[in-house]
C-alpha cells in the first residue's frame, strides 16, 4: 500500500512526519501534483538555461570593456556580475570589433545658373510677339515694262520682300491686275496668272494682315504680253 508522508506542526511548533496511507481521489490528487512539480522544476532549469545563454551572449557583444566575473551560486547556476565577489573568477572579454569606413565627401550639385539674358522681359515678348516691319518690298519679275512671248497666257510674278513674308502672323500677299485687286490673298512670294490677253498689263502688289489692311504695297510695273493669233497662222 502506498504511504504519504504528511508534516504536521503542533501547537508548540514542534513537528513531526505522520504516515497516511493513499486512497482513492486523494492517491489522484498526490499523483497530479507530483507530476507538475517536476514539469515545474524542468521548466525553471530550462529558463535559467536560457537567461544564462542570452546573458553570455549579451556580454560577449557589447562593447564594454568592464571586466565580467563567473561563479557558482548555492544551488550551482552560473552567475556573471561585473562585481568582483569572493570565489568568483575573472573573465577575459574581447574588445568588439569596430569598421571604420573613410569619410565620403557629398558635394551638392551647382545650382542651375540662369542665364538673364535668356529670360526675356515682358516688354521683350511683346516686342518678339509683334510683326517685323517691312523694309523691302519690289516685284522682281517680270521687270517693269518688259516684253513677255507666252501663247497660253501664263505669266510668273515674283517679290523680293525683306525680312520674308511673316505668315505666322496672318500676312498675305494681293496683286492687282490693270486696276482690278484679287480678293483671295497668296501666302507665298510667287503668283502664278492664266490666260492673260495679249497686251500692256499694269501689275501692282500689297502686303495685308488679317483683317486685310496693306501693309506694304509695290509701286506699279509694266508688262507687254505677246500671243500668236489665228489670224496670222
Amino acid at each position: 500500500m502506498s504511504l504519504i508522508c504528511i508534516i504536521v506542526a503542533n501547537p508548540e511548533g514542534k513537528q513531526f512526519v505522520e504516515k497516511r496511507p493513499l486512497k482513492g481521489r486523494f492517491f489522484v490528487v498526490y499523483l497530479v501534483a507530483v507530476i507538475f512539480d517536476i514539469r515545474f522544476e524542468v521548466y525553471v532549469l530550462f529558463a535559467r538555461f536560457l537567461f544564462n545563454s542570452l546573458l553570455i551572449i549579451l556580454i560577449s557583444s557589447t562593447p564594454s570593456l568592464a571586466a565580467v566575473y563567473q561563479y557558482l551560486d548555492e544551488q550551482g547556476n552560473v552567475v556573471f556580475t561585473d562585481r568582483p565577489v569572493p570565489g568568483a573568477v575573472e573573465r577575459k572579454m574581447r574588445e568588439p570589433s569596430v569598421i571604420k569606413f573613410a569619410p565620403i565627401n557629398v558635394e551638392s550639385e551647382p545650382k542651375s545658373q540662369v542665364d538673364k539674358s535668356a529670360v526675356a522681359s515682358p516688354v521683350a515678348v511683346e516686342e518678339k510677339a509683334k510683326p517685323k516691319p517691312y523694309t523691302r518690298f519690289v516685284i522682281s519679275r517680270p521687270v517693269n515694262d518688259s516684253s513677255i512671248q507666252e501663247n497660253t497666257g501664263t505669266v510668273v510674278i515674283t517679290f523680293d520682300i525683306n525680312p520674308p513674308l511673316q505668315v505666322k502672323h496672318g500676312h498675305k500677299i494681293k496683286l492687282s491686275l490693270d486696276g482690278v485687286w484679287d480678293k483671295a490673298g497668296y501666302a507665298t512670294n510667287s503668283i502664278t496668272l492664266k490666260n492673260v490677253d495679249r497686251g500692256t498689263h499694269t501689275i501692282q502688289a500689297a502686303i495685308v494682315d488679317k483683317s486685310g489692311q496693306k501693309i506694304k504695297t509695290t509701286t506699279n510695273s509694266v508688262f507687254h504680253l505677246h500671243r500668236f493669233s489665228k489670224l496670222f497662222r
